[in-house]
């Protein structure tokens, strides 16, 4: 697409009839190309291998991506260089160096947010909204609501957009489940932690039979290094952690079968990783077509749920995959974890 200025239409369209009142044409027209690649910003590899679905499905757009990854410990300090410029401090060292000023890194078109920071960039200026890019609510309207409601700016426009969504449930030992409260089946163990006090009670009946320090930990990420591990009866854990580290950690899934249930009381949805299109970016009909392929295309969602076990950000997706047995797991005892993740 090209922009040509407005007096080399109108001179052209009196020459065409006959007038010469406009004068010499401009030597040259006023044209700005747009680029032909869009550059994205990411910290992990995941990005990269995802974005591969996009390009077996769209051959044509491998050429048009540029993909840039960095290490987390170095990514976030260059995303808030290109956009807002370098800190005052660092300024300053840069003017008392001796040899030469380190090269600036590329601007992005699009870039990675971990959740944990998203917030800072919701009201930037520097950021386009999902609107501005080219997206509708037909687009979004298979999304989970809160991939939505997390990332609007003050105004309530849309800032960003994911592929995936982290949720959290309780994971808690079918052994320890079955000896000491009779039973491990996940709706009857929920009956037994529903609240935190009823959990209180349960942990200090489950210790009176065993003779042991039976306990519950927040975080799956506490349970791989737990020195103990063998008197911990359950933990949270969000849905990679489940799919991606304890049904192939054989250490940690090894003689022992698990569940997964609601827990005592609910928490967060860790949403892993969101997309945004920075105002500099000049070709937004490639970043909207990049965007919408990753995060909205049922067949790319679908191909990555099944191959990936990623929570994808489509309601329909994950339905399908939950009736057609897909969340099934040999560490759950063939259970299909789905049903308890899909809030």
């Amino acid at each position: 697409m090209r922009k040509i200025s407005l007096c080399l239409i109108l001179c052209a369209c009196l020459a065409a009839a006959g007038l010469t009142g406009c004068g010499s044409a401009p030597a040259e027209a006023d044209v700005e190309v747009v680029p032909a690649t869009i550059c994205i910003y990411s910290y992990t590899d995941e990005m990269t291998d995802r974005m591969e679905y996009v390009f077996s499905a769209h051959p044509d757009l491998r050429d048009k991506v540029e993909l840039i990854t960095l290490t987390p410990e170095e990514y976030k300090n260059t995303i808030d260089t290109c956009l807002y410029g370098p800190k005052e401090e660092e300024k300053t060292e840069e003017t008392t160096q001796e040899s030469g000023v380190e090269p600036q890194p590329k601007y992005p078109d699009v870039f990675l947010a971990d959740y944990s920071y998203i917030s800072e960039y919701l009201d930037s200026d520097k950021i386009l909204t999902l609107e501005e890019i080219g997206f509708n609510e037909d687009d979004l309207s298979q999304m989970y609501p809160f991939t939505t409601e997390s990332v609007k700016d003050a105004d309530g426009k849309l800032r960003a957009i994911t592929w995936k969504l982290n949720p959290i449930a309780f994971v808690y030992r079918k052994s320890m489940a079955s000896e000491y409260l009779g039973m491990e089946e996940r709706r009857d163990v929920q009956s037994f932690i529903k609240d935190e006090h009823t959990l209180d009670d349960t942990l200090i009946a489950m210790k009176k039979k065993s003779g042991k320090d039976i306990r519950v930990l927040d975080s799956a990420y506490d349970y791989a290094s737990d020195k103990a591990a063998n008197t911990v009866f359950g933990f949270y854990a969000d849905c990679d952690w489940l799919t991606k580290t304890l049904t192939t950690d054989k250490r940690l899934s090894a003689g022992d079968k698990w569940g997964v249930c609601d827990g005592p009381y609910e928490r967060e949805i860790n949403s892993g990783e969101w997309l945004f299109v920075t105002k500099e970016c000049q070709n937004t009909e490639l970043a909207h077509d990049v965007l919408k392929a990753l995060c909205c295309e049922e067949s790319i969602l679908k191909s990555i749920q099944e191959n990936e076990a990623d929570f994808v950000n489509s309601k329909k997706v994950m339905s399908n995959a939950f009736h057609s047995g897909k969340g099934k797991l040999d560490v759950l005892g063939g259970e299909d974890y789905i049903e308890v993740y899909d809030k």
